[in-house]
């Protein structure tokens, strides 16, 4: 008797359809695993990198156009990709100070404090604030009470500044500041080294981008060190007021005289995270925002801070 040869079920050229998919998805992971950092090879991993990216990227366009395969599979098959890849490859800014100046390329303006950039590299500003010369109902260590406040006053005065080396400028006596203007989209990753030397006093650190002419209106990242405990916050500022969006406390505090790198990244679906030293430490979504913004502003509300460099990246 002749044997029948039965076409292969739906489930089965499923399977076959996935194979490539399988495959390609085995060879991304590989390279990730290869593509260790390495001035020799890195150009050429990245390379290798978004070609094998790209590659599937259009398989699984493919398989949904076709329906080859299970929807909530491409689903998760492209979150995948998405996961291990870089939104932002184009650099907006790579300043480490090494040049012993902030005024030129690119140029900071000092709003407020003292701010110094040494030859050996980085911006240091130290900042005690003042005392309070009233009693107030909030507390000296509510960190949100208190850079909420000084955000506040922000919004009334900025005072200009700049120079090299050395320089500190009249304006809010409540913090240091220092600015630059950068075309900067409402999706980045800002990386910065940051080294704060230890202090029995809280050491509070904030920085984010801005819109229009004042850097009063966008985010803000509170690094705060206190007591013994470090705490994370994202602030919202706008016309309307000031409001914190999220924060985690109970942190390792950053205030130990060692250097830390900070890296806050906003995806174009609003959502961001914080990592401090690789490690995700807090994790929101926020559409107060949704156009570009025109600068960075770093504050520092009190403590001795070094800024070892600050890098943002944008997309292609």
């Amino acid at each position: 008797m002749t044997p029948h040869h039965h076409p292969p079920s739906s489930r089965a050229a499923r399977r076959l359809a996935l194979a490539p998919l399988a495959m390609l998805a085995g060879a991304l992971l590989l390279a990730l695993a290869l593509a260790l950092p390495g001035p020799a090879r890195a150009a050429d991993a990245e390379g290798r990198l978004n070609a094998l990216v790209g590659e599937l990227q259009r398989l699984i366009d493919k398989a949904e156009r076709e329906r080859l395969a299970d929807p909530w599979f491409l689903k998760d098959l492209r979150q995948v990709v998405a996961a291990h890849t870089n939104p932002w490859p184009r650099v907006l800014l790579d300043d480490g100070f090494t040049d012993g100046n902030y005024d030129r390329r690119p140029a900071w303006r000092v709003l407020s404090g003292e701010w110094a950039a040494g030859w050996n590299g980085g911006l240091r500003s130290r900042f005690t604030p003042p005392r309070a010369a009233s009693p107030s109902r909030q507390t000296p260590d509510d960190p949100t009470a208190a850079i909420v406040g000084t955000l506040l006053g922000q919004m009334l005065a900025q005072q200009q500044g700049g120079g090299s080396g050395a320089a500190q400028a009249a304006g809010p006596a409540d913090r240091a500041a220092i600015e630059t203007r950068l075309a900067l989209p409402n999706s980045f990753a800002l990386d910065l080294e940051l080294t704060a030397a230890p202090d029995r006093a809280a050491t509070r650190l904030a920085l984010g981008p801005f819109q229009g002419e004042r850097a009063d209106t966008g985010y803000r990242l509170v690094l705060s060190s206190a007591g013994g405990g470090g705490s994370v916050e994202l602030l919202r500022l706008s016309a309307r007021g000031s409001s914190v969006i999220d924060g985690v406390d109970g942190l390792v505090p950053l205030a130990d005289g060692e250097v830390h790198r900070v890296r806050w990244e906003r995806r174009p679906d609003a959502t961001m995270r914080v990592l401090i030293d690789g490690r995700e430490v807090l994790a929101t979504r926020d559409r107060g925002f949704r156009d570009p913004f025109d600068g960075l502003v770093l504050e520092n509300h009190g403590g001795d801070v070094t800024i070892g460099r600050v890098v943002v990246n944008g997309p292609a």
